[in-house]
């Protein structure tokens, strides 16, 4: 590649941020992701169905702390969505990044609504609680997949062979987490939820460019 094609390529993804989103509102809503995330995830964990039911009302107790958890998460997911559709422009407006993205962001806020309905319920009947905590888990696995297809479009999309492996790793985690938590595991409960965040900001911070097409 000659010095004169090399330089056309850096001028053309140097002036692509300033087309359209900003690399500043991509570090921005990916920070704003991953504290309001981890913020809420410290607040209230969440437990499930392998809970006794004595151990899921006397969490659930707690009203205020886990409807102000859910807000924040429901904060986080709008700030994902956001983050995910600036990732895509930066990633050569790659649709199944924006897509993905926003599947996240939609799954993320399910996930909050039989977390809701418990805490605002008054003393459930035990049938009704533990179709409630189901629920919970459904819509986890729910969101880990939707989690392992955002990482991997991103994967497919990304210039870096090493942000391909770190992204095609938290896919693969995020998907084993999902198939384990369907039934009934607990395995990678706390490495798949860390991953996720770290994917989120570690891109948001270091701005990745486009696969290069030949």
């Amino acid at each position: 590649m000659t010095t004169q094609h090399k330089s056309d390529i850096s001028s053309m993804l140097a002036e692509s941020p300033a087309r359209g989103p900003s690399r500043t509102r991509l570090r921005l809503t990916g920070w704003s992701f991953a504290a309001l995330l981890l913020v809420s995830a410290g607040m209230a964990d969440v437990p499930d169905r392998t809970a006794g039911s004595a151990v899921v009302r006397t969490f659930y107790q707690h009203t205020g702390v886990i409807m102000l958890a859910q807000a924040l998460s429901v904060a986080a997911a709008l700030c994902f969505a956001l983050f995910a559709t600036t990732l895509a422009h930066h990633l050569d407006r790659s649709r199944a990044v924006a897509r993905a993205g926003l599947s996240v962001a939609g799954a993320a806020v399910l996930t909050s609504v039989p977390v809701a309905v418990l805490a605002v319920a008054h003393d459930p009947a035990d049938p009704t609680l533990r179709a409630l905590v189901t629920a919970c888990d459904a819509t986890d696995v729910l969101l880990f997949g939707a989690i392992a297809a955002f990482a991997a479009a991103v994967a497919r999309s990304i210039g870096s062979p090493a942000w391909r492996m770190l992204s095609a790793t938290c896919a693969v985690i995020s998907l084993a987490r999902a198939v384990l938590l369907a039934f009934g595991s607990s395995t990678l409960s706390l490495v798949a939820p860390a991953s996720f965040p770290l994917l989120v900001a570690a891109l948001a911070t270091l701005t990745p460019t486009r696969r290069s097409r030949h």
